[in-house]
This record gives structure tokens, C-alpha cells and sequence, in this order.
């Protein structure tokens, strides 16, 4: 159930520590609400909402948040000596079926809650319980009543206070609406928050938008600066570019950086065809050419990524047709569908050639 998690990439170095600050050197205000106040508050504005664009990093910043330990310290401003349960789920389209469902989700944040307490476990699930310990183990799947129930009464216990990571609804396998019922109840209670991610979709817009939140790729055109600069930076075909021509080595990373539009995944394929290019010694007005000619929207950059396989590395690219899966910020799976289904029928031309 925590594969999502770990295939999701760390944040690059020194990124999103702007979430943690407050304070503005110019003392401009934050473009975002505050998510260290919404963490310690006791207002009641129990759900936290960060949305964005596919690729701007959510999975990533959700990821980050949830190893954080600062977060233990702001929430427990607001336990204030009660005992803090911390749990987290990430919907994955891409992975099982309880990946993507509520199942999964009641699941896994009733797992983290209970693992280390067995008293409430026999509490929660006494008459399973009674099963298991007469039976010696084996029993059916639990039911969705079982385990809504079970939740229900998880986060009635007014002497623990909950922390709920939720990341991906928009890959949750049902109706949204389904899914902002359950995520709005359980913030109803008073000692649960709810920190939650997906794509600006009306269901979730109208549920959260007058809500604490931010919207991510209006915050992380600094980090996508850091990063573009440090992987051109360690580049040595760039640093020697860099020597000969300052300023149009810069343009072009700036360049990068401006088209980008605050989406991570955008920038992480087109740093990685622009160094491709420096490797070949390609010039930088070829570099400039190339970016300016790559389109600024993310599906239609894979579309012209694919048309530009060259036939002679088909061979090649059919074996790494899962390659997807490992680069930052994971794929929605019709990207990964399509580039899966692009480099089989590559193999196949490849093999049919060599005959």
C-alpha cells in the first residue's frame, strides 16, 4: 500500500522549505495561507487543500510533508498533550485496485492508527477479534460497513488527535463527490485535520476553494530555478558553454525556467532533451531552437517527445518501455499507457526489419 509513497522521488535539495516560512523579507503577503498556522490552529478550518497542475509536483510535496518532522511540531501546538496519530494515503491510478479505492484508503489509515495499539484494535474490530483468536488467523476481506464503521469510531475518540495525509483524489477510482463527503466528515470532528492534494477539478474546487490552501505551481517557480541552474551547473559540456558564452548560457536557462509555468515534469523532460543536446555538442542557438520549438503543455510535449524516437534506438527504448515509472513526478497512466504501447509496437517494427 505504500508503494506510491516510495516511488514517489524526494524533493530536490533545498525545495518547498518555503512552506515552513512565514515571514516575507519585503514584507509582501504569502500567495498561499499559512500552512504552519492552519497546523497549529484550533478554528476548526480542519482541511488543508493544495492543488496544481498535472506534473507541478504534488505526489513530490505531499511526499515531503509527510517526512518533514516540523510538522510534529506545529501539530503539536495544536494536540496540546494529546496523543498524535499520523497517517497518510496516496491514490495511484497507476498501481492495484486498493490503490485507487476507498477501500484502500480506510485501510491504510486505519493500519497506520492501530498498529502499535492493540487494546484499540480489539476495540475497534471486538467481535473480529473474537473470530480470529477462535479460528487461529484466515477470514474474509473486511467490508466496507466494517471498515467505515471502524473509522468512524477511530476518530470519535476525543482523547487522540488525528493527522491525515490524503494525495491523489483525483485518482481515486469513484465519484469525487463520494470521496468529499467522506474526507469533509471526518474533518467535521475537531481533532482531525486533513491535509489533502489533487488536480483542480470543479468537484474538488467547489468542495475546498474557500478553504486554507495553495495552489502549487504559483509557489515553486524559485525551486524550479534551483533546480534547472544545478542540473545545467553539473553539466560539464554546459560549464564549458558557460565560459565561452555567459550570457547566452544563462538566457537559456532562463528561458527554461520561465516556460516552464511552475510544472515540475515539464522541466525535469526538457532539461533532460536540452543536455542530451549539449552532450552532442550542440550549439546554443540549436538548444535555444529546440526549447522554443518543444510545445509549453505537458501532454503535448510527450506527444512530440514520442514522434522524435529515433527507429534506430527502437530496440533500446522497447527494453526500457517501463522507464516511465522511474522518473520524477510519476505519469498519469494514459502517458505511461501510450509510451508503453509506442515502444512495443517499435520492438515489433525493429524485430520485423532485422528478419
Amino acid at each position: 500500500m505504500s508503494s506510491r509513497l516510495e516511488s514517489t522521488p524526494k524533493a530536490h535539495q533545498d525545495t518547498f522549505g518555503w512552506i515552513f516560512r512565514d515571514d516575507d523579507p519585503k514584507n509582501q503577503p504569502q500567495p498561499w495561507n499559512s500552512f504552519t498556522n492552519w497546523l497549529k490552529s484550533t478554528d476548526n478550518a480542519n482541511i488543508y487543500w493544495i492543488t496544481g497542475k498535472p506534473g507541478s509536483g504534488k505526489s513530490t510535496f505531499m511526499k515531503y510533508l509527510a517526512q518533514d518532522p516540523r510538522i510534529l511540531l506545529w501539530l503539536g501546538q495544536w494536540s496540546d498533550g494529546y496523543q498524535l496519530i499520523k497517517a497518510g494515503f496516496y491514490f495511484w491510478n497507476s498501481g492495484t485496485a486498493m490503490q485507487m479505492s476507498r477501500m484502500g484508503l480506510l485501510r491504510a489509515l486505519l493500519h497506520s492508527s492501530l498498529k502499535t495499539d492493540l487494546a484499540l484494535i480489539m476495540h475497534l474490530f471486538g467481535e473480529l477479534w473474537e473470530q480470529f483468536i477462535t479460528f487461529r488467523g484466515g477470514r474474509d476481506e473486511f467490508t466496507w460497513p466494517e471498515l467505515r464503521c471502524a473509522f468512524k469510531s477511530l476518530v470519535s475518540d476525543k482523547s487522540r488527535k488525528f493527522f491525515f495525509l490524503i494525495d491523489g483524489l483525483d485518482e481515486f477510482d469513484g465519484s469525487p463527490d463520494e470521496l468529499i463527503k467522506l474526507i469533509i466528515e471526518a474533518s467535521a470532528r475537531p481533532n482531525v485535520k486533513i491535509c489533502t492534494a489533487s488536480r483542480p477539478w470543479l468537484p474538488f474546487e467547489d468542495a475546498f476553494k474557500n478553504r486554507p490552501g495553495l495552489l502549487l505551481e504559483q509557489l515553486t517557480h524559485k525551486d524550479i530555478s534551483l533546480y534547472v541552474s544545478s542540473k545545467f551547473d553539473e553539466n560539464l559540456h554546459y560549464t564549458r558553454l558557460k565560459r565561452r558564452q555567459l550570457d547566452h548560457a544563462s538566457n537559456l536557462v532562463r528561458n527554461v525556467i520561465n516556460k516552464a509555468s511552475g510544472v515540475f515534469l515539464w522541466v525535469y523532460l526538457v532539461v533532460e532533451s536540452l543536455l542530451q543536446g549539449l552532450s552532442n555538442s550542440d550549439r546554443v542557438l540549436d538548444l535555444q531552437n529546440r526549447l522554443n520549438a518543444l510545445p509549453g503543455d505537458l501532454e503535448a510535449l510527450f506527444d512530440n517527445l514520442l514522434d522524435r524516437i529515433d527507429p534506430v534506438y527502437f530496440k533500446q527504448s522497447a527494453r526500457y518501455s517501463g522507464f516511465s515509472g522511474h522518473i520524477p513526478h510519476p505519469l498519469c497512466y494514459n502517458y505511461r499507457s501510450r509510451m508503453g504501447k509506442t515502444l512495443n509496437e517499435a520492438s515489433k517494427l525493429s524485430a520485423g526489419l532485422s528478419a
